[in-house]
């Protein structure tokens, strides 16, 4: 018997059953709470609605969404197809389950759905998670020894991403900005524009302290949409949502501009290494957007490294080889153990500035290495590295000169010390080696300097016998050895893509026809592996078109094009009754379509591939006019 009362309680089940298994993404635990909260659903569901459930009408809606019922039969016959099945196939088959019950749940519960106070909770949630995000940053950035070791591998990360995947973790805050600025429009429920701005802080900080690139570009052209919005609708938005939208807008402007004033004067900011490495683990995958063949080191040259701040002898390869700029480019390079002590102290000699080496424990390594601008050295080239040293502390020479490479099986480490007494206390040592490849960003200069031994080193210098004026650093050289370097903004896409075509050209005919099931999987793990999961073993080509192309060939791939073009004419046809989700659908499209396996690797992209067709029964049953009046009165 139809239970007013249970139905309440089934709705309320069912919307924060949505919002978990949604946002369980972008926060993990969130899954174990799901779990609960899914079982409850179906239980109460199976007990208060199934003889309801069974009644023709009913078997019409789940008709309405046969396209989407076509798509998962395609998709089984790719695993039909398969030689073997995997995890990744199965998690698909479950979200596809999980999708089929909320909508099979919804059609009985629509009538008691609160859409402001779905609204309401997916803000609470995502905010909670942008602050915890922020928090995680902040702590493995700052004081790493916290909590480390007591976080899940995938979260030991510096960056604010409480997920597996931080795009996608980017990805879902981008949507909740979308139904932030929708509750801004519609008003649905009241917030001090105090905690407007700070929820907007909260979103865009967690997202640029993500590392997502898709995140980043997203979050601009929302904004840049959101500008035009504001323009053309500021005659009709009333005056409270109008300057709601106004005011965050200024306010981002001003984060805006105090990141861009950071940016530009982050030499005088960030001066200490640990400040630089922080501030260069959010912008390095941000520039590399405009410079996309740069990796780390020549994005840190950027921003800080400005190398005609620095007097040097042309002769001199190096850098403050007289320590006239404190520690500048000089660093040790010794794990942070108990066998490793190792500590560095400017002092003033009769020579000038010199380093103090104090090494208290352990052996290897470099106590003292040279890290400014990468030289690049030739072939066939005699370098000579000279400098002053004076033993406080040890007998005789206690350490080691020379580079940290692999020459042709020759590792010059340590190289013959030619030394020469300058007075009762100073020495001048020089080494030399002639390298028989070329190399790029080697670390080179003091290594196993033995425990127990102090000693002061200045007048530091690097030359060569290089008489054809070529570039000596690997930077000038730079726009030669572009073509060999890796585009890290689209090109790890374009080559699988590229690889997918190569694929199903080599198929069969008949498997170009009906597809060959998911084995590319494998292929696409062995093609591309994954330096930090060496035990991955499925990958995929990114793009849920041309993984249909793979498993259910030409069939498949123009079936599911036709069903996308399909879910857009609808979106379109009926965006009066559900603009929120046709924004959220092409947000979700962006995303999907350069990172999801198949139409079920994402949950809210399939779910929200439906919500056009449930608006078109709702339509044509006319039914949806009793939501409307009802959200009006709420």
């Amino acid at each position: 018997m139809f239970n007013l009362t249970q139905n309440n309680i089934i709705q309320k089940l069912w919307s924060l059953s949505l919002l978990f298994y949604l946002l369980r993404t972008a926060f993990f635990p969130l899954k174990y709470v799901f779990i609960v909260f899914f079982a409850l659903l179906i239980v109460l569901f199976l007990i208060n609605n199934y003889k309801r459930f069974l009644k023709k009408e009913n078997f019409k809606y789940i008709l309405t969404i046969k396209e989407f019922l076509i798509i998962f039969l395609l998709y089984t016959l790719g695993i039909y197809l398969s030689e073997n099945t995997n995890t990744l196939i199965f998690k698909e088959i479950i979200n596809f389950s999980i999708i089929i019950v909320f909508l099979i749940t919804y059609i009985s519960i629509y009538k008691f759905l609160a859409f402001k106070k779905l609204i309401k909770l997916w803000i609470f949630l995502s905010v909670f998670i942008s602050f915890l995000g922020i928090t995680k940053w902040v702590i493995l950035s700052f004081y790493p020894d916290l909590i480390l070791s007591k976080l899940p591998l995938f979260l030991q990360t510096t960056n604010s991403s409480l997920s597996k995947d931080y795009n996608f973790y980017a990805f879902y805050l981008i949507i909740s900005i979308v139904i932030f600025k929708y509750n801004l429009v519609k008003n649905y429920f009241k917030i001090n524009i105090i905690i407007e701005l700070f929820i907007y802080f909260l979103y865009i900080i967690s997202i640029l302290f993500s590392h997502s690139r898709r995140g980043l570009v997203s979050l601009i052209i929302l904004e840049l949409v959101s500008i035009i919005y504001l323009f053309f609708n500021r005659k009709n938005l009333p005056a409270k949502n109008y300057n709601s939208f106004k005011y965050i807008l200024i306010f981002q402007i001003i984060i805006i501009a105090i990141i861009s004033l950071v940016i530009t004067f982050r030499i005088y900011i960030f001066q200490d290494k640990k400040s630089q490495n922080i501030f260069l683990n959010i912008t390095y995958r941000y520039l590399s957007i405009l410079k996309p063949n740069s990796n780390t080191k020549e994005i840190k040259k950027d921003l800080w490294e400005d190398y005609s701040l620095y007097k040097k002898d042309k002769r001199n390869l190096i850098y403050n080889g007289n320590f006239k700029y404190g520690k500048q480019f000089w660093r040790y390079n010794t794990p942070d153990t108990i066998n490793h002590k190792v500590t560095h102290k400017i002092i003033n000699t009769n020579l000038g500035n010199a380093l103090r080496i104090i090494r208290k424990k352990g052996f290897g390594y470099f106590t003292l290495a040279y890290s400014g601008r990468n030289i690049h050295y030739y072939k066939d080239i005699t370098y000579t590295i000279k400098f002053n040293f004076r033993i406080i502390k040890g007998d005789e020479v206690p350490f080691y000169v020379g580079w940290w490479v692999n020459d042709e099986g020759k590792n010059p480490y340590n190289l013959n010390k030619k030394i020469t007494q300058l007075d009762s206390t100073w020495q001048e040592c020089r080494c030399s080696y002639t390298f028989k490849n070329d190399h790029d960003s080697v670390p080179m200069f003091l290594n196993s300097q033995k425990a127990g031994t102090i000693i002061d080193i200045t007048n530091i210098s690097l030359t060569c016998n290089d008489t054809l004026n070529r570039p000596i650093y690997a930077d000038e050289i730079y726009k030669s050895k572009a073509p060999e370097t890796t585009d890290r903004f689209m090109g790890p896409r374009s080559v699988r893509w590229k690889y997918a075509l190569e694929l199903f050209n080599n198929y069969p005919v008949i498997n170009k026809v009906f597809g060959n099931g998911f084995d590319y999987l494998y292929l696409y793990a062995e093609k591309f592996p994954d330096s930090s999961n060496p035990t991955k073993k499925t990958d995929y080509p990114h793009n849920p078109i041309l993984s249909a192309l793979l498993y259910s060939g030409i069939i498949g791939a123009l079936y599911y094009v036709y069903f996308l073009i399909l879910v857009f004419w609808y979106y379109w046809k009926y965006r009066k009754y559900h603009m929120l989700f046709f924004i959220l659908y092409l947000i979700t499209f962006f995303f999907t379509f350069v990172s999801g396996n198949s139409h079920f690797s994402v949950p809210v992209f399939a779910m929200l591939s439906v919500v056009p067709f449930i608006t078109r029964y709702l339509v044509k049953n006319k039914k949806i006019e009793q939501m409307l009046i009802k959200e009006t009165k709420n």
